[in-house]
């Protein structure tokens, strides 16, 4: 039967559950948008930003679907190519995939008790709430029980279809071969790249550059929060390295 597969196919085949995440994830990412947005309807009219937030939105959507696709696309010449790894890679593939959902879907989740707490998506405030899981959950279990109650259900369900269907998909991969595993993975690459940049423009897009209001919750809706998490992680550390660098120099 592998034999019988013309090269193309089995690529197809292999590249498959990442097509399938993507669409998967851009979907959900929308739908939050839209819900997020019907709930804050009154300050997106105030601002007058409807159509930039589902545009600027969409774009800060497909970096992060590059970020996610990078890691298997680096991996795929290596584990895709012949018979001995392929099973690495159907189960890379068959346990990423659905937990970086699992993630997203969760960040999205916790987005409305944390914008009612400070008005914002959650940031790297809420990666350091973490630390103290016991305390914050007991908070929160306090404040907000039925959403907790519905996002729980609603992660596991997202979950459980998610990694049932990507199952389906992962397991009639079959080996690709070196040669066009090495030919296909340089497309792959630079379709993360356009994807991370998103834009023709010297500077590639993130959240510093989507200012669509001066309501900077109006503008959180433009971010998914997975997104928001790592950006303002991202920035604070570049900030800590900068000011021991300042000091540094200062001595």
């Amino acid at each position: 039967m592998e034999n019988n597969l013309s090269t193309a196919t089995k690529l197809t085949i292999a590249l498959r559950p990442l097509f399938s995440f993507g669409w998967r994830m851009l979907l959900m990412l929308i739908v939050c948008r839209i819900i997020f947005v019907a709930w804050q309807w009154q300050r997106i009219v105030d601002a007058d930003t409807l159509g930039s937030i589902f545009f600027q939105g969409l774009k800060i959507d497909l970096v992060l679907l590059g970020l996610m696709l990078s890691i298997p696309a680096l991996f795929f010449p290596v584990l895709a190519s012949n018979r001995f790894l392929v099973p690495a890679w159907r189960g890379l593939l068959k346990v990423c995939l659905p937990a970086a959902l699992l993630v997203i879907v969760l960040m999205e989740c916790s987005t409305p008790s944390f914008v009612d707490q400070f008005d914002s998506r959650p940031n790297i405030l809420f990666l350091e709430y973490l630390v103290h899981p016991r305390d914050v959950g007991a908070m929160l279990w306090t404040a907000y029980k039925p959403p907790i109650v519905f996002a729980v259900l609603f992660v596991l369900t997202v979950t459980l279809v998610n990694s049932r269907q990507i199952g389906r998909l992962v397991t009639p991969i079959r080996p690709t071969g070196v040669v066009p595993s090495i030919l296909v993975t340089p497309v792959l690459l630079i379709l993360c790249l356009g994807l991370i940049r998103s834009t023709l423009d010297n500077h590639p897009v993130d959240a510093g550059t989507i200012a669509v209001s001066s309501d900077a919750l109006v503008t959180d809706l433009a971010l998914s929060s997975a997104f928001n998490a790592l950006y303002t992680t991202d920035k604070t550390r570049q900030g800590s390295k900068a000011s021991v660098s300042k000091l540094a120099a200062d001595e």
